[in-house]
């Protein structure tokens, strides 16, 4: 078993999104943001003073859950100038995930490895998530996924802000620069040099677990983002098991 068997057994949903909204420019953001997810988004009317500015999911056909787009909109740092660079830190709202992401269950996309935009936003998810908990653990791998000198930096004052919240932060392979109280597992092993993670256990509620995966080939990304417990827990199982995660 490894890392990059985890994307080729992950399988695929039909998944849709309709957005019931008079701002286009609000279904277009959504649509670049899904467009290499394989998810598809598109807006929808309401007949006479119906509700406006929400989500619907729709799952092979089925509508699985609903939001407000102002829920959707936060939760995917859609208001923030530059998604990849939240300059605002983590945040401390107590809104939790909206169901509409949540239920998305899990999304593979394939990223050109110019265009990481949207694999730096979700790792920033991911932390935010476990930030608002205040408790368990985020395990990442040592090649982060903003990977510049602006990039590391900001990791290092996301790693400072989770550990001060009480997040128990686990690092895998060499890492170089890594905060005080950040537990590392220092191996050699190679499939480090084309992975990448970020894994938040939920501190134990399954609502809250959430994992992005990803593998890098001749500079392009292969993976997923999840929601599933299922999967989040098997990716624990995997690195407690060869690498000694807790």
């Amino acid at each position: 078993m490894s890392l990059a068997e985890f994307v080729d057994d992950v399988r695929e949903r039909e998944k849709t999104l309709t957005v019931f909204t008079d701002d286009a420019s609000v279904v277009e953001a959504l649509r670049d943001f899904f467009e290499v997810q394989n998810v598809a988004v598109r807006r929808g009317e309401t007949e006479g003073d119906g509700p406006e500015d929400f989500v619907v999911l729709h799952q092979e056909g089925e509508a699985v859950a609903v939001s407000t787009l102002a829920d959707v909109r936060e939760g995917l740092f859609l208001d923030v100038a530059d998604p990849g660079e939240p300059t605002g830190g983590l945040r401390t709202t107590d809104a939790g995930t909206p169901d509409v992401i949540g239920s998305l269950g899990h999304s593979i996309f394939n990223v050109e490895g110019e265009d990481d935009m949207l694999l730096a936003q979700t790792a920033h998810y991911v932390a935010d998530l476990a930030y608002r908990v205040g408790g368990g653990a985020v395990h990442t791998g040592h090649n982060r996924i903003a990977e510049t000198d602006d990039g590391a930096s900001r990791d290092r004052d996301v790693d400072r802000q989770l550990t001060a919240a009480g997040v128990e932060l686990h690092v895998y392979g060499r890492p170089d620069g890594v905060v005080d109280e950040v537990v590392v597992h220092e191996t050699d092993a190679t499939e480090f040099e084309t992975t990448r993670f970020a894994v938040f256990d939920g501190d134990g509620d399954d609502a809250d677990k959430v994992a992005l995966l990803v593998t890098l080939d001749d500079g392009d990304y292969r993976g997923f983002w999840t929601f599933e417990a299922r999967i989040v827990d098997q990716i624990l199982g995997y690195l407690r098991a060869t690498y000694g995660g807790q």
